[in-house]
């Protein structure tokens, strides 16, 4: 699989933009996003920025299922570091 992170950028009100492609043509069953910043909630977005249904996250883990050549959009709120 074959899975490329082609946006990372500031988004509305204080959020961080991530859009994930995957490339090869293959499902990838948990691609696995981790940061170095502890992440409070995460939304599937569309290409427009607006947030859609919840993800599930684990501290600074993000971890979702992609279909072939799917282009995923993510809204982020980070939590402030400490």
């Amino acid at each position: 699989a074959n899975v490329v992170l082609t946006a990372f950028k500031p988004g509305a009100g204080h959020t961080t933009v991530l859009r994930i492609y995957e490339a090869a043509g293959q499902a990838v069953k948990a691609a696995t996003i981790k940061l170095n910043a502890r992440i409070g909630t995460a939304h599937e977005a569309n290409l427009l920025e607006d947030a859609g249904h919840k993800m599930s996250v684990h501290a600074n883990t993000l971890q979702f299922d992609l279909h072939p050549f799917e282009i995923k959009t993510v809204q982020l709120q980070l939590k402030p570091s400490k």
